[in-house]
C-alpha cells in the first residue's frame, strides 16, 4: 500500500508540473482561435440564454466552458482553463495505460512525454476542443483494457459512458462504437472460447447502451450529422488543389448549392473522388502531419517500441485502435486530427526510452546505472523543449486582430458593427457581427457589403496575397476604393499587419 501511496505522489507531482507549464504558456496566447470564435459563443449562448444556438460544436465542450465561466467570469480564459485542465488530467490514464500494457516504469515515462509533448501542451493552451478529447477517449481506452481482461460488465458500462462523453466532444469517436464491438465480439468467439456466449451478449449490450444512451440525443438534435461535420467535408473539396485557401473559401461560398447529405453517402455516389482525396490525403499526412506530430529524436523511440511488441492481445488492440481514424483521410487532413491517437504512441516512445536506458545500465556498473537512465530521460526531454517553448520565443502572429478588435469596441462603444472580414479574429473582440469576406472583385464586395449593411472592413497582408489577391489595393490606404476609410492601422513585430476601414 505504502508502494502504491508513492506512485500517486508522483503522479499528483507530473500533474502539477503539466497544469503549472500549460498555464504559463496559456498567457503567450495573445489571440483567439478561429474554431474558438464559436465555441464561445455556443457556450455563451448555453449559460446567458439557456439554449444550444448553432450546432456547430456538440455539446459537452461548450458546458464545460461555460460552467467554468461562472468562476472566472470571461469566455476565452475559460475555454483555455478546460483544455489546460484536460490536458493536465491525461498524465492519470496513460501512467495507468503504460503500467497495464507494459510495466510501472513504461506508465511513469509515458506520463512525463506527456507532460512536456510539444502538440498535447500547445493544445492545451487553446480554446479548441482537442484536449478534453484527448482526455475522456484515452480514458475510454483504458476502461476499453480492463473490460477486455476483466469480462466484468460494469467495465463495459463505464467505457460505454466514456465513449458517449468522447462524442460529446467530438462525433467522430462514434466510429469506435461498432468497430470495438466487432472486435470484441470477434475476439470471444474466436480466440478466447473460454468466455460463455451470454457474458459476451450482457457486455456488449452493456456497451452500446450505455454510450447510445448519451449519443442518441445529440444525434436527434442535429438531425443526423452535426454542421461541423458538414463544413468538414465542403472544405475537403479543396484537398489537392493547388491554392488550397482559395478553392475552400469557393466551396464555402457554394455550400448551399449542393450540400453533402454523409460521408457514406458522398462515398457511395463518388467512390473514384473520395478515393483520389484519401490518396491525396496519405501524401499529405507523409509530408507535412508526421514531421509535425513527432520530433525527430521521438520517431526512432517509437521504432524502437514497434520492434519490442510482444504481439500479446493488450498490445494488438492498442495498435489497431487507430483504424476508425482512417475515416479522417475523407475530410480535410490535419495533424492536430491526429492527436488523440499522439498518448498511444508515446507508449510506445516510452518503450523505447526505456529499452536505452537499460541498454546504457548494463554497460555501467553501480549506481552510475541510474544516474545515466536519468540523464538519458533528460536528453530526451531536451530534445522536446525546443518545440514545447515556441511561444516564448515566437511571437502570436494574430494579435493585431485582437489590436484592432479592442480598438474598435473602444471608438465605437454605442454602435452596432457589422464588419466583412475573412477571420472572425477582429469580429470577436469587437463583440461585432461577423460578415464573411467574399470572393470577387472590388465592386462585387462592395455590393455585397451594401447589402448586408456592413459598417467596417478588416483586411490583412497574408488573407489578402495568399487568397484574395484581387483587393490588393485594400493594403494601401492611399489606393483604397472611394467607398472607404482608413479607420486604423496595427502592426506588431512578427505579427500580421491589419487595416480596418470604415464604410462612407
Amino acid at each position: 500500500m505504502k508502494n502504491r501511496n508513492g506512485n500517486w505522489i508522483w503522479i499528483l507531482l507530473l500533474f502539477t508540473l503539466a497544469l503549472i507549464l500549460r498555464l504559463v504558456l496559456l498567457r503567450y496566447r495573445l489571440c483567439i482561435e478561429t474554431d474558438g470564435v464559436a465555441y464561445v459563443a455556443a457556450a455563451r449562448d448555453l449559460i446567458q440564454h439557456g439554449t444550444m444556438g448553432e450546432n456547430l460544436c456538440p455539446p459537452l465542450y461548450r458546458a464545460l466552458i461555460g460552467l467554468t465561466s461562472l468562476l472566472v467570469g470571461d469566455y476565452e480564459l475559460s475555454g483555455r482553463i478546460v483544455s489546460a485542465m484536460a490536458g493536465s488530467l491525461l498524465v492519470i490514464p496513460m501512467f495507468l495505460l503504460g503500467e497495464r500494457l507494459y510495466s510501472r516504469r513504461v506508465g511513469y515515462l509515458a506520463a512525463t512525454l506527456v507532460v512536456f509533448y510539444p502538440m498535447l501542451v500547445e493544445y492545451s493552451t487553446t480554446v479548441q476542443l482537442e484536449s478534453p478529447y484527448i482526455f475522456f477517449l484515452n480514458c475510454f481506452f483504458l476502461t476499453t483494457l480492463v473490460a477486455f481482461k476483466n469480462q466484468r460488465w460494469p467495465f463495459f458500462v463505464i467505457g460505454g459512458v466514456l465513449l458517449g462523453l468522447s462524442y460529446l466532444i467530438r462525433p467522430e469517436a462514434l466510429g469506435y462504437l461498432p468497430y470495438l464491438l466487432l472486435v470484441y465480439i470477434g475476439t470471444c468467439f474466436f480466440a478466447r472460447k473460454d468466455i460463455r456466449k451470454t457474458t459476451v451478449f450482457i457486455n456488449a449490450m452493456a456497451f452500446a447502451a450505455s454510450a447510445l444512451c448519451l449519443m442518441i440525443p445529440y444525434m436527434v438534435f442535429v438531425g443526423g450529422m452535426s454542421e461541423k461535420t458538414v463544413g468538414n467535408l465542403i472544405r475537403a473539396e479543396a484537398v489537392g488543389h493547388r491554392d488550397f485557401n482559395r478553392a475552400r473559401d469557393e466551396f464555402i461560398e457554394r455550400q448551399d448549392s449542393h450540400p453533402p447529405s454523409s460521408l457514406v453517402n458522398e462515398i457511395a455516389h463518388h467512390p473514384l473522388k473520395m478515393i483520389k482525396r484519401a490518396v491525396m490525403n496519405i501524401h499529405l499526412v507523409h509530408k507535412y502531419s508526421l514531421p509535425e506530430l513527432f520530433p525527430p529524436l521521438l520517431l526512432c523511440l517509437v521504432t524502437v517500441g514497434l520492434l519490442r511488441v510482444r504481439r500479446r492481445w493488450e498490445e494488438l488492440l492498442m495498435l489497431f485502435l487507430w483504424v476508425p481514424y482512417g475515416a479522417v483521410l475523407f475530410f480535410v487532413v490535419e495533424a492536430r486530427l491526429f492527436l488523440p491517437l499522439v498518448p498511444i504512441v508515446l507508449i510506445l516512445a516510452a518503450r523505447g526510452v526505456e529499452w536505452l536506458q537499460d541498454t546504457v545500465a548494463n554497460r555501467i556498473a553501480g549506481r552510475w546505472s541510474k544516474v545515466a537512465g536519468v540523464v538519458i530521460l533528460a536528453i530526451v526531454l531536451a530534445s522536446l523543449l525546443p518545440y514545447t517553448f515556441r511561444p516564448l520565443y515566437r511571437p502570436d502572429e494574430n494579435i493585431t486582430f485582437r489590436m484592432a478588435g479592442m480598438w474598435l469596441r473602444e471608438h465605437y462603444p454605442d454602435r452596432s458593427l457589422k464588419i466583412m472580414a475573412r477571420t472572425p479574429y477582429a469580429v470577436f473582440y469587437a463583440g461585432a457581427d461577423w460578415l464573411m469576406l467574399p470572393i470577387g472583385k472590388w465592386p462585387e464586395v462592395l455590393q455585397y457589403a451594401r447589402s448586408q449593411n456592413a459598417t467596417h472592413l478588416v483586411v490583412d497582408n497574408r488573407a489578402i496575397m495568399e487568397v484574395r489577391p484581387e483587393l490588393i489595393s485594400l493594403l494601401s490606404p492611399d489606393s483604397a476604393p472611394a467607398e472607404l476609410r482608413l479607420a486604423g492601422e496595427f502592426s506588431a513585430p512578427g505579427a500580421e499587419r491589419v487595416l480596418v476601414y470604415e464604410f462612407r
